[in-house]
């Protein structure tokens, strides 16, 4: 049976290169070349940070995760590179009838590129805006609704 479960363990680490590590209640996710990807912090006053970082260690992205009179969570979803691909963000404001998931898609390299936002419960109206993405914006760090042009036509000389 000792045998079984050291094979598990060793058979585990050799297909996950970039097995989420914890130090002093801090987690980290690795790239498979062994960067660090994703450094989650601990708890502090009912707030934890996720922060993201490219190969080279910068960082790309953070968000974070509360559990107070109202509650965020996130959900991360990685590439097999060990990078994030996907985050959902759930956030329930407390006392109130809704509640809101944001999408978010992110490149190899934890780059991010798209968001969708959705509420529940939503009229048809707030659905049919849910379907309009935003995008990352690197200079300004932050996301940018997708502008709609409406073409109009031009009377003719």
């Amino acid at each position: 049976m000792k045998i079984a479960a050291i094979l598990f363990v060793v058979l585990i680490t050799l297909i996950t290169p970039y097995i989420a590590q914890s130090t002093n209640d801090t987690l980290y996710h690795y790239y498979s070349n062994g960067k660090v990807s994703v450094k989650i912090h601990p708890w502090n006053n009912d707030k934890r940070t996720l922060e993201l970082f490219d190969l080279y260690g910068n960082l790309t992205f953070h968000t974070e995760d509360v559990r107070s009179h109202y509650s965020i969570f996130n959900q991360l979803h990685f590439h097999a590179n060990g990078a994030v691909s996907k985050i959902e963000e759930s956030t329930n404001p407390g006392a109130s009838l809704y509640h809101y998931t944001a999408i978010m898609t992110f490149s190899t390299t934890n780059q991010p590129e798209i968001r969708t936002n959705h509420q529940w419960p939503c009229t048809v109206a707030e659905q049919l805006e849910s379907r309009t993405p935003w995008f990352w914006n690197k200079n300004t760090g932050q996301w940018v609704k997708q502008e709609v042009v409406i073409e109009t036509n031009f009377p003719e000389r």
